[in-house]
């Protein structure tokens, strides 16, 4: 059944994020995001569907997955200068938040996205839009690292 086919997919998608985790503590930004990278193509599902065919509680799941492996990876993108790709992350990630609905967990997935942005737009030049990136991650949160 589908739902059997999606429970597998999630659980094998986290525990690549796992091995990715694991691997960045250890500072193997490459080995961490070529984990991170499996990681979403275990939790990757046809667009069309995940809108249409999804529940409002399952969508919740898969981005509650796939919101952190993006995150992740565009970490270990920035420790190798790649700020192009890491900003694609970073968006994609951004724009699957935009599609559930807020709780606290996601909340600070934002900030955190936000926070990457502006590292990236940084990196890019783009001194007003990390400016606003930054604003915007403030606004989510008291977390004084921000507000640095």
């Amino acid at each position: 059944p589908r739902g059997a086919v999606f429970e597998t997919r999630l659980a094998a998608s986290g525990a690549l994020r796992e091995l990715g985790n694991e691997r960045y503590r250890n500072n193997n930004f490459e080995g961490a995001r070529v984990a991170y990278e499996r990681s979403l193509w275990q939790a990757h599902f046809d667009e069309a569907w995940v809108k249409l065919e999804l529940t409002d509680d399952h969508r919740g799941q898969l981005f509650d997955v796939t919101v952190p492996a993006h995150l992740n990876c565009a970490r270990c993108l920035l420790k190798t200068a790649n700020t192009s790709e890491a900003k694609g992350h970073v968006d994609a990630a951004l724009s699957a938040l935009a599609d559930v609905s807020t709780t606290d967990q996601r909340r600070a997935w934002r900030a955190k996205g936000l926070l990457l942005r502006a590292t990236c737009l940084r990196e890019a030049g783009r001194y007003d839009d990390a400016a606003a990136a930054l604003d915007e991650a403030s606004a989510l949160t008291d977390d004084s690292a921000v507000a640095r």
